[in-house]
């Protein structure tokens, strides 16, 4: 196989601290994805992922309109099993105990980890 016939890739590790700057990237980079987004997200993720009018819930459902195939793993509790019914019409949603942090995979074109720490705040 000739390395000419693969595409490069740059490994890049970047942390955002600007929650605006967050959003803007997520948007754009849920833009991008043609085929399928996996992601594992904790306890809170259900419940910021369906914010009505909110750019990133938009982007998922623009997703969704687009065929892209969405599928979630999350702790679905008590406190939370609203928010997934609400993501549940837009993507597959899964239970997972005691997930910490948040990553996605959206085909093959991005790889996200994000670990929100709120004993900063």
């Amino acid at each position: 196989m000739a390395e000419s016939s693969k595409e490069s890739f740059i490994e890049r590790t970047e942390v955002l601290y600007n929650q605006d700057e967050i959003v803007r990237r997520t948007v754009e980079q849920c833009n991008t994805i043609k085929f399928t987004m996996d992601s594992c997200t904790d306890v809170n993720g259900p419940s910021i992922l369906v914010i009505p009018n909110h750019p990133v819930t938009n982007a998922i459902i623009d997703m969704k309109n687009r065929g892209v195939k969405i599928r979630f793993i999350t702790e679905i509790t008590h406190d939370n099993i609203q928010y997934c019914k609400e993501l549940m019409k837009i993507a597959e949603v899964r239970h997972l105990d005691e997930v910490k942090g948040n990553f996605g995979v959206g085909g093959d074109q991005m790889m996200r980890l994000i670990y929100l720490d709120d004993s900063k705040n």
